[in-house]
């Protein structure tokens, strides 16, 4: 029995017309633009032109109107959002509410401008009780021990064991060890590791973990596909396998 074809060719067509029509529909960002300006009109009093900015634009910044807002009712200090980015605003915010912890837990006024956010969580650390000189002690003395490694001795530099949860971050950590002639090592015989996740927090993940495997949970339950930033880590490893943060640095994922 001859099958006429007219029907499939109507069907495919149909198919792709709505295909195309789904693909507009999802392009079309006006009324998230509109909205997005009309928010930031009311909750701040500023007029953003929604047909001539980019919906990343407006959530920009829509965040650092929040940020500025935020900061200055909790800090009284004010920020010029147009000429600060969102980045510089969260770290600020950061340092103010650890200098202010500590301020409170030692009774005088910690100055959060003369000190690195890394700088106010040690001093924050060794409020708590942990001994932050005697863990960087350790660490050191571990790696020390631990003499150079394949990975060294391939990379002319650090092994490290690296954790990358997904494609891009996966990507960024091996352009990073190419850059800094790193070597990848097992975990056993690594020097440091190398920690690259995506997110929009400030500092996603924490100060020590108490093993490898919550250190990679942690980075495991970040964005990492869609965050907005990449966030490197340098953990030092102790001889209990515990770990503590060396360094930290963040920038816009560029994807």
């Amino acid at each position: 029995m001859k099958i006429s074809r007219f029907p499939l060719l109507i069907a495919l067509l149909l198919g792709v017309l709505s295909s195309t029509s789904f693909s507009q529909s999802a392009l079309d960002d006006s009324s998230m633009r509109r909205d997005t300006a009309a928010r930031i009109a009311q909750e701040h009093q500023v007029d953003l032109d929604w047909r001539q900015a980019t919906l990343l634009e407006l959530m920009d910044a829509e965040a650092r109107l929040n940020a500025v807002k935020r900061i200055r009712s909790t800090y009284e200090v004010a920020f010029d959002w147009r000429k600060t980015t969102l980045l510089e605003l969260m770290d600020a915010e950061a340092r103010m509410g650890v200098a202010k912890r500590i301020g409170q837990a030692n009774k005088k006024t910690i100055d959060w401008k003369q000190y690195t956010l890394m700088q106010l969580m040690e001093m924050d650390a060794r409020l708590s009780g942990v001994d932050v000189d005697a863990i960087k002690k350790q660490a050191a003395a571990s790696a020390a021990r631990r003499g150079p490694t394949a990975g060294t001795a391939a990379g002319g530099g650090r092994g490290v064991y690296v954790i990358a949860p997904s494609v891009s971050t996966a990507m960024e950590a091996r352009s990073i060890r190419m850059k800094k002639g790193w070597g990848e090592s097992s975990l056993r015989q690594a020097d440091a590791i190398l920690v690259v996740v995506r997110s929009m927090l400030f500092n996603p993940l924490d100060y020590s973990y108490d093993s490898v495997k919550e250190l990679e949970d942690d980075a495991d339950s970040q964005l990492n596909i869609s965050g907005e930033n990449f966030h490197v880590y340098i953990y030092s490893i102790d001889d209990d396998m515990k770990v503590s943060q060396e360094k930290h640095v963040s920038y816009k994922a560029e994807d």
